[in-house]
């Protein structure tokens, strides 16, 4: 797994052996930042002041400040932004392969058809 990435596993359906499909965190910046920019936006600093002393890019955490002020800025990430393990792709694949239908492929893995669907054709 390349150097910055963490895993997390996702809530949803239960896959054949009872661990659902873990994802991987893009590289986005830390719950750690976003807290500090929340605390430095309450503080009334600018985004500009702000991303300068978190090291952010000035796009990024005036996008922050944006929705801080909309009052629907969210310090934790949405589970949607996670991406599917390699992995995982590759056994959605290779079930498909032996002949197994769409929804028990989507069972047996936890991803959703339509995702399946898309990672055989294009695979």
């Amino acid at each position: 797994m390349p150097i910055g990435k963490t895993r997390f596993t996702t809530r949803g359906s239960a896959t054949q052996d009872d661990s659902p499909p873990l994802r991987i965190r893009p590289e986005f910046p830390s719950a750690q930042k976003r807290r500090a920019a929340l605390k430095l936006f309450e503080a009334g600093i600018g985004y500009k002041s702000a991303a300068a002393l978190l090291g952010l890019s000035a796009y990024t955490v005036r996008d922050w400040h944006r929705s801080f002020k909309k009052g629907t800025f969210k310090v934790d990430l949405n589970p949607n932004q996670y991406r599917h393990a390699p992995e995982t792709k590759a056994r959605v694949i290779a079930l498909r392969a032996e002949g197994r239908s769409w929804r028990e492929v989507s069972e047996m893995t936890g991803v959703n058809i339509s995702t399946c669907r898309c990672w055989v054709v294009s695979g």
